[in-house]
């Protein structure tokens, strides 16, 4: 077997980040865009000693379960894996991958019950973080390309707020307008890194520029625009990244508009998010989640409860009100 050669092949299954997998004499092939039951032309592109990567270059069969993704740049972004999956065979896929876990990592056999999914799964996430870069001597916004930093313009996101893609156009706008510069990750110059969002539940938005530097070319304008055209952003922040590599966030932040933090609610409980802060990213989902946690933990007045992981503490502050006392560790 040798790189650019072509097998037919059958996926069998799915790994954990979306891939098909295929075999050649029990030899491992992950396919992006293959379901399993399907039949495909596949051209090997990189071997490794135990496994390799292929591409579809023709489909012979189709699953039951493909269906035709909303987005249209599905495949070349990064950002989403299963798109291409009817949704109901998503949360079967999720449901098989928690039990193999639980089997292979605890040697578990634990039947792991339906998936609770969404009414509506596009647009819910409340936190986005939107690379800026120059490529070729043009700013790009937008999500990396699968295992590279090359960049997919956004112009529409299925998963994040209509609103957030908007104001992530409309940054990148003002940087053109204004002649300022995106980062440049190999020669580590330029001046924004990314854009980072988060949503409330009521709406609300914090818009951070995430920047290599601590000055801010057009502060006032830029933050004029983007309130004067997006009235729900009551927060606007810069945060100062001057360090190589791929951590998003600085150690520095400065308050450019409004509020320091934003409040968020979760199941009758108010909590103020920061930029830094770690928050479930779909309101939806952990609301049934949290709920599903006090009716499967249901705590009395006597219990005391050790949270590990706690977070926020968002699981912590829930069970409070119903233990005796509840322990929660970061």
């Amino acid at each position: 077997m040798k790189a650019h050669e072509r097998y037919r092949l059958t996926c069998e299954d799915l790994n954990h980040e979306g891939l098909g997998v295929c075999k050649i004499d029990r030899f491992p092939i992950f396919v992006p865009g293959l379901l399993p039951s399907e039949e495909g032309i596949v051209e090997i592109e990189e071997l490794k000693r135990n496994y390799g990567y292929g591409r579809v270059v023709k489909h012979l069969k189709s699953s039951p379960s493909r269906v035709e993704p909303i987005c249209p740049v599905f495949g070349e972004c990064g950002g989403c894996q299963l798109m291409h999956m009817d949704y109901s065979a998503q949360l079967a896929f999720k449901k098989k991958m928690a039990e193999e876990t639980f089997k292979r990592l605890g040697h578990l056999d634990i039947r792991v019950q339906e998936v609770i999914g969404m009414d509506y799964p596009y647009h819910f996430r409340n936190k986005v973080q939107v690379p800026f870069r120059t490529e070729t001597g043009e700013i790009r916004a937008g999500f990396f390309k699968r295992n590279t930093h090359e960049i997919v313009p956004l112009e529409e996101c299925f998963i994040q707020p209509e609103a957030a893609t908007e104001v992530v156009k409309t940054v990148k706008n003002l940087l053109d307008e204004y002649e300022l510069s995106a980062y440049d990750e190999e020669a580590h110059r330029g001046w924004l890194r990314h854009l980072l969002i988060r949503k409330t539940v009521s709406g609300e938005y914090m818009v951070v520029f995430i920047t290599k530097e601590k000055e801010f070319p057009q502060e006032d304008l830029i933050v004029k625009t983007l309130i004067s055209r997006f009235p729900k952003v009551k927060s606007v922040l810069q945060n100062i990244n001057p360090e190589k590599g791929n951590v998003i966030l600085g150690e520095e932040s400065r308050v450019l508009h409004g509020s320091r933090y934003l409040i968020d609610e979760l199941c009758g409980l108010r909590f103020r998010i920061s930029e830094k802060s770690f928050f479930q990213t779909n309101h939806v989902q952990t609301e049934k989640m949290y709920k599903k946690i006090l009716e499967f933990a249901s705590p009395s007045a006597e219990d005391v409860i050790l949270d590990g992981y706690s977070g926020v503490g968002t699981i912590s502050l829930l069970l409070a009100g119903k233990a005796r006392k509840v322990y929660g560790i970061e």
